[in-house]
């Protein structure tokens, strides 16, 4: 109904990758075209399988050296109109400083509102004009939504949520 239930059972494997010792995940969601939106595995596999061999020699073959890890959001505070997201795995920076796309934001009613999206000082700046004040950020946490932002490495940062909402 609110097209999230593929977005909620990634979150569920994202958290599931943390309960146990070799277990993996990498971040597909700039791989899929707009034609593959029913699809839940992208026509496009090789830079999946890169970053699933990239992950088995970092973490199984211990190579070192190697840029496996995807950016992962680490916190979010909010000032005044603003919510600022710090992501952990960064690097060397972000692939765009601005034209982010793939942000809501929502406030106290728990609608979630596109959002505006950009670099500031290390930390992403997410801001709507349908949000006066923030409360919670999602970034591709749809069943279908490419996004577009990146570590330098090209790893594109992992769909999460800051909320706890049901839907």
């Amino acid at each position: 109904p609110n097209n999230t239930q593929a977005a909620f059972l990634r979150y569920q494997q994202f958290k599931a990758q943390h309960m146990a010792k070799k277990i993996g995940m990498v971040g597909t969601n700039d791989c899929v075209t707009a034609k593959e939106n029913t699809q839940i595995h992208p026509a496009n596999k090789q830079p999946i399988g890169l970053r699933l061999a990239n992950w088995a020699l970092a973490n199984d073959y211990k190579l070192d050296n190697i840029n496996y890890k995807h950016p992962t959001f680490k916190s979010l505070s909010i000032k005044g109109h603003r919510a600022y997201l710090s992501f952990s795995n960064v690097h060397n920076g972000y692939n765009l400083q601005q034209g982010i796309q793939g942000f809501e934001v929502c406030g106290s009613d728990s609608v979630f509102k596109p959002a505006k999206a950009v670099v500031k000082e290390e930390k992403i700046m997410v801001s709507s004009s349908e949000v006066d004040v923030p409360v919670a950020v999602r970034y591709c946490f749809k069943n279908f939504q490419k996004g577009n932002l990146a570590n330098k490495e090209g790893l594109p940062v992992i769909p999460f949520r800051t909320d706890s909402f049901e839907k």
